[in-house]
């Protein structure tokens, strides 16, 4: 892609909503959405990151499978209050981790993605 060689951030996807899998309803869309139907809409550009928090095997993956069923089985159907604690532990060990090595990671690759990416876009100065 034209952009990676501009960005000093090698695990940038893409840029565009071309670039990524489709999200019906997600984040970027409902800010996109409520800036529209603002009075006076402002000039948006809106983004988000991913960071991989349990690794890439193929457990890790049945773990983030079992995580998401979970979850989605505590919202629709009621449970009892051990599966929604451990529901809630497998949650918030995928998307919150707490170590703070993984944290200070995270924050340093965000940091150094966003800047490029919106140095390649022109909304700030190189």
């Amino acid at each position: 892609m034209e952009f990676s060689k501009h960005i000093d951030y090698p695990r940038v996807l893409g840029l565009n909503a071309d670039d990524f899998y489709d999200i019906d309803g997600d984040m970027i869309e409902m800010i996109y959405s409520m800036n529209a139907k603002k009075e006076k809409p402002v000039s948006l550009y809106a983004t988000c990151f991913e960071f991989g928090t349990l690794g890439e095997s193929i457990f890790k993956s049945i773990q983030s499978l079992k995580a998401m069923l979970f979850e989605n089985s505590s919202y629709f159907t009621p449970q009892n209050s051990r599966f929604k604690a451990y529901t809630r532990q497998l949650i918030k060990k995928q998307f919150m981790p707490s170590a703070l090595e993984w944290r200070t990671k995270a924050y340093a690759d965000f940091k150094k993605s966003l800047t490029g990416i919106l140095k390649y876009k022109r909304i700030i100065e190189n």
